[in-house]
């Protein structure tokens, strides 16, 4: 820095340096090398704005804060910034498969707190379906694809009753979990399969299909075993 101060990849690699220290530290002892990994960030963007990586490690910053910070609504304001970031890394490049994944991700955590659940989920689902189209192999992305479109499924059995639309929004995420099992079954998939099936079995409970209830129920045992 000292020879070539305003390099933009040295500024991002040192910035990028600072968020791998402060990951291995309490939230708050990571505050200040985030502010200062920020700090880096923004200068590296005042020599190269259109470049997405810098908004992209911005966000990833926010997303870190929000899993640090206990309080829903403080969670929900850093995840809310790590969004507008990404969008903003998107915007730059439109094929940025790290932004557009986890932007996706970051959604699919937002709508945990967000007054706007269905919306985001359905967000978070068209984000990774990018991501996907870009990578298609990718099982991590095709899982995350799967939990958002089961929680979507849930959430709108909820809001809307509508049994029907929702047991088909089951049933596709479900062959979604399947699909990635087929090129790797990890046992975080086959876990959130599961739960998946669970609130399946839920929802034909409630309407009053215990037929259907009792068989997926089993099904979700399978997963869990």
């Amino acid at each position: 820095m000292k020879i070539k101060p305003d390099d933009f990849r040295t500024l991002l690699n040192w910035a990028l340096s600072l968020i791998s220290r402060a990951t291995r530290l309490t939230a708050h002892e990571s505050e200040s090398f985030y502010r200062l990994a920020q700090e880096k960030i923004e200068q590296a963007l005042d020599i190269q704005p259109n470049n997405p990586r810098g908004y992209l490690l911005l966000g990833n910053i926010f997303v870190e804060k929000a899993n640090n910070e206990l309080k829903p609504s403080l969670r929900y304001a850093h995840f809310v910034k790590a969004c507008e970031q990404y969008e903003l890394s998107i915007s730059k490049q439109a094929d940025y498969f790290d932004a557009l994944y986890n932007h996706g991700i970051a959604l699919l955590h937002r709508s945990a707190f967000s007054p706007h659940v269905l919306d985001d989920l359905n967000a978070a689902c068209s984000a990774l379906r990018l991501a996907l189209e870009i990578k298609p192999k990718s099982v991590k992305v095709q899982l995350n694809i799967a939990i958002s479109q089961a929680k979507y499924a849930r959430h709108f059995f909820e809001k809307e009753r509508d049994f029907k639309v929702a047991e088909s929004l089951f049933l596709e995420a479900s062959n979604k979990f399947e699909l990635a099992a087929q090129k790797h079954g990890t046992c975080e998939l086959y876990f959130n399969h599961g739960n998946a099936l669970y609130r399946q079995a839920l929802m034909y409970e409630r309407a009053d299909q215990s037929d259907l209830a009792f068989t997926t129920l089993s099904r979700c045992g399978e997963k869990y075993l």
